[in-house]
C-alpha cells in the first residue's frame, strides 16, 4: 500500500512538499489544480508544471482528487456542450501525462493517436514492462476486453489500453501506479464483501423472525446494527 497526502499546491497549502517528502513512508501526493474554476480548461501547461514541480521535490503524483464538474452540464442548459468538450479537453491533457484521477486511469496513446479513459472498476489486471533495449509500458486488462490473453510486447504497444514509457523513473511511477490501482480494487472488493455479509446475516435474522425463533423487535435491532443505523 502506498502512502499519500493530499496536497493543494505551493501557492495554496500550508504544507510545502518538502515537508511532505520528510513524513516517513510518504512517496506520492493526492493534489488538483485549485485554483481552475469549474469547466475551465487544464491546459497541459500547467499540469506538466504541476507534475514537475512535484517530481522536483523527490515525490510524484499519485492520484488528481477531482476535476469539477460545470453545473452546466448537470442541469442540461445551453452552455452544457460548451462544458462538456472543456472537461474532454481536460481528461485528454491529463491523459498525456498518463494521470490517475480518483476513479479512472486516463491514456492518451502516442503510437495509435488515440485517448481512452479506463474506470478503476473496469481494471482486472495491470503489466508493467522495465524498459531496457526496448521501450517499457503499463498495460491496463479490463474486463469485456475482445482479448484478455496476455499480449506480446509488439501487440501491447498498439493497444490503446497501453502506456509506452522510457527511463528508470518513468518505470518506478508505473509500478507505484500498478500498486495504486490494485489496493484500489483490494478495497472495492473488500466493501462489496462486507456488503454481501450484512446482506446474508439479515436474510439470516429474519429466517429466525419467520420461524418464530426471535421476535419483531430483536429482529430489527440486529437489522439496524448490521446496516449501521
Amino acid at each position: 500500500m502506498e502512502m499519500t497526502l493530499r496536497w493543494y499546491g505551493s501557492k495554496f497549502d500550508t504544507v510545502t512538499l518538502k515537508q511532505i517528502r520528510q513524513i516517513p513512508g510518504v512517496t506520492g501526493v493526492i493534489t488538483t489544480l485549485y485554483d481552475t474554476q469549474p469547466g475551465e480548461v487544464w491546459s497541459r501547461e500547467r499540469i506538466a508544471a504541476l507534475k514537475e514541480e512535484v517530481a522536483a521535490s523527490g515525490l510524484h503524483i499519485s492520484g488528481i482528487e477531482s476535476v469539477n464538474i460545470h453545473d452546466a452540464i448537470k442541469t442540461g442548459s445551453p452552455e452544457r456542450d460548451m462544458y462538456i468538450d472543456n472537461y474532454i479537453e481536460t481528461l485528454e491533457n491529463l491523459g498525456k501525462e498518463l494521470i490517475v484521477t480518483d476513479n479512472a486511469v486516463i491514456i492518451q496513446q502516442k503510437i495509435i493517436k488515440s485517448s481512452k479513459i479506463i474506470p478503476l472498476t473496469n481494471i482486472i489486471s495491470v503489466q508493467v514492462k522495465k524498459p531496457g533495449l526496448m521501450a517499457g509500458y503499463i498495460y491496463f486488462q479490463t474486463l469485456g476486453g475482445l482479448d484478455n490473453r496476455i499480449k506480446k510486447p509488439a501487440d501491447i504497444s498498439k493497444d490503446e489500453n497501453s502506456f509506452i514509457f522510457n527511463g528508470n523513473g518513468n518505470y518506478k511511477i508505473a509500478m507505484q501506479m500498478k500498486e495504486q490501482i490494485e489496493n484500489c480494487r483490494e478495497q472495492s472488493s473488500t466493501s462489496v464483501v462486507q456488503e454481501n455479509s450484512s446482506a446474508d446475516e439479515i436474510l439470516k435474522y429474519k429466517g429466525l423472525f419467520d420461524a418464530g425463533i426471535i421476535t419483531q423487535a430483536e429482529f430489527e435491532a440486529k437489522k439496524k446494527q448490521l446496516l449501521g443505523l
